[in-house]
């Protein structure tokens, strides 16, 4: 499924600023209020504004074989993975797609308790953030939820953010314990991909800000 579009009403717009606000109102370190596409309270595993890392972090760079702990490289305004997938990108911690190799780098989320749902705060995720032969490009993303190994769902995400701040809500099918993040080619705005090798020197990238989930019912 696809999350974190545009609201396309004024209610979804307006629950969608209040639960902004009641972010920002209540403590990093506590459970926060409730949102109603959420329904029950958040708490915070990750948020690197405050110093929070509670949940384990992994990495896979362009060519590493699988994801791992080195890998992992925090910027002031987020994490992501430590190689560079291209050569234009000034930050180096985002996790982003090559577009000479064809894949992308990874992040991986692992949470110690099986999570419902969880709401994703990115950064440095821009529409329009490229122009070619007269179509602007949005930046792409992929993610994965896992249970015990096994896929439950996926989803893409496209930005919409002039300033880059990106607000993923992820509400898989079943509980998760693994969360997987990559990046795709861009895209445009009338939904195409762009065409392999047209820019070479960028392509979809980001850091992951904050990370509040919603622990399962025990099974």
């Amino acid at each position: 499924m696809v999350c974190g579009n545009r609201m396309g009403s004024l209610l979804h717009a307006m629950t969608r600023i209040a639960f902004v606000f009641l972010l920002g109102c209540f403590p990093a370190s506590h459970p926060l209020s409730a949102d109603p596409f959420l329904a029950e309270p958040l708490i915070v595993g990750l948020d690197v504004g405050e110093g929070i890392f509670r949940l384990h972090l992994l990495a896979q760079n362009v060519g590493d074989i699988a994801p791992h702990a080195d890998a992992v490289e925090r910027y002031r305004d987020g994490v992501g993975a430590a190689g560079r997938q291209a050569t234009a990108p000034a930050i180096k911690a985002e996790t982003g797609f090559d577009p000479r190799s064809g894949h992308s780098e990874k992040l991986v989320i692992l949470f110690t308790v099986a999570a419902a749902r969880a709401v994703l705060d990115l950064s440095y995720f821009y529409a329009a953030e490229a122009e070619k032969e007269g179509r602007r490009f949005h930046e792409r993303g992929v993610w994965q939820a896992y249970r015990n190994g096994r896929q439950v769902d996926r989803g893409s995400f496209i930005s919409d953010s002039d300033d880059g701040y990106f607000r993923l809500l992820i509400s898989p099918r079943a509980p998760f314990d693994r969360l997987e993040l990559s990046a795709t080619p861009y895209i445009s705005e009338d939904g195409v991909d762009i065409a392999p090798g047209l820019i070479l020197t960028d392509s979809s990238d980001f850091l992951l800000r904050r990370i509040a989930y919603i622990s399962a019912p025990p099974q």
